[in-house]
């Protein structure tokens, strides 16, 4: 019996984008179809006219349908937006009799303790992420099965958001008659389509830019230490250009931005760019008045990831510095500014081991879509608890 292709939908500021894909025996990624469109009715990832963003949806989901010769039943859904936030939780048993050696049911144990969060009542787990284990609360270590001990102590990151939010996203999903088969952190997808394991080893930071937002997520040692998701995006590069250039279109400062953006600051004070402020006519900007505008707003972003780096004491232990994806990771000159202000090697991070339709392995904006779909190959395979979706609609249901 055949298996049925795997298919991810992101909902994102600008775009509605659905991956249809294959898994290889060993483990590679076929793209078969690709369905987006420009997004309506969705502000900062979150649903804000339900009609515009279904009529959308439906679209993309008939392109990667007609595309990849498959009928989309049910999808993988990307999460995210600033409502997404993570805190590391620690779970402890005894080990009986004292010292000891630890099992593997002495480890499911204290990670079920771990997975005991307590959040707000308007939010809900989306994962729990091991980290690391301790034993007798000396020996830190990744896996510690066969280890000898007394106690054992489990520390996982929990990722949630608020419940209204994502059950909004699965609303738009299942009025077309579509079920959605669980539901992911956008930055954690993206980190699973284009990170190396030497980079989760030696330590690196994740940023995914966006429309409306930016994911963040974080590896050290192998392990993910920190994900979260801040209300900064491109749209408010956009915004401060409509303003700062002379109160010009909004759609006129993101297509000034699109081609003539840079986030370093070096054109000469005589350089221009045009503005097409009113149809047929174009009146002159400076380019370096363009520079300036993009760099302060960039700049401020990374300051505040830094800043949260800094406070968690992660900037030392990133050896691997930061990989950027998402649209805005295209810019002109952003990873070079993003290696002054937070002070780490930086790259644009590509899909690894994709094929097919060339575009989705070629692309930062793919790296969410692209993921998705290798945490449902995943998810697939190691299904151990119920999904996010089901456990979130037995609270509230959607109905169709």
């Amino acid at each position: 019996m055949a298996v049925e292709p795997l298919v991810s939908l992101e909902i994102g500021t600008h775009t509605v984008r659905v991956l249809v894909g294959e898994f290889r025996q060993d483990g590679h990624l076929l793209i078969t179809g690709i369905g987006e469109v420009p997004s309506r009715g969705v502000r900062k990832g979150e649903i804000v006219n339900f009609d515009a963003a279904a009529s959308c949806l439906k679209d993309a989901l008939d392109s990667a349908e007609e595309q990849s010769r498959t009928a989309i039943r049910s999808v993988y859904l990307a999460v995210g937006g600033p409502h997404i936030r993570s805190q590391v939780n620690r779970g402890q048993i005894p080990v009986i009799p004292a010292g000891s050696e630890i099992s593997r049911e002495h480890v499911h144990d204290a990670l079920e303790s771990a997975r005991a969060v307590s959040i707000p009542e308007d939010r809900v787990i989306v994962h729990t992420i091991r980290q690391r284990f301790v034993v007798d609360e000396h020996s830190e270590v990744l896996d510690p099965t066969g280890m000898s001990g007394s106690r054992l102590d489990a520390y996982v990151l929990a990722i949630h958001g608020l419940k209204n939010r994502i059950s909004d996203l699965a609303h738009v999903v299942a009025a077309l008659d579509v079920d959605v088969a669980d539901a992911a952190f956008s930055g954690l997808c993206a980190a699973l389509a284009v990170m190396s394991p030497e980079q989760k080893e030696n330590g690196s930071l994740l940023l995914d830019l966006g429309g409306g937002t930016t994911d963040y997520l974080v590896y050290a040692d192998r392990a993910i230490v920190a994900a979260g998701s801040l209300g900064i995006g491109g749209d408010h590069v956009s915004n401060d250009i409509a303003v700062g250039l002379g109160s010009i279109a909004l759609s006129t400062a993101e297509e000034v931005k699109v081609r003539y953006g840079r986030a370093l600051v070096s054109a000469g004070f005589e350089e221009t760019v045009p503005l097409g402020t009113r149809p047929g006519q174009e009146t002159p900007a400076y380019r370096r008045d363009l520079e300036v505008i993009i760099n302060a707003r960039l700049s401020e972003l990374f300051e505040i990831v830094r800043e949260i780096l800094a406070d968690q004491g992660l900037l030392p232990r990133l050896g691997a510095g930061v990989i950027l994806t998402g649209g805005g990771a295209r810019m002109d000159g952003i990873v070079d500014l993003c290696r002054q202000v937070i002070g780490l090697p930086c790259t644009v991070g590509l899909p690894r081991d994709v094929s097919g339709l060339a575009v989705a392995g070629e692309a930062p904006e793919y790296a969410t879509a692209v993921g998705l779909l290798k945490y449902a190959y995943r998810a697939r395979g190691e299904r151990l608890r119920p999904p996010l979706i089901r456990r979130l609609l037995e609270r509230l249901p959607l109905g169709r």
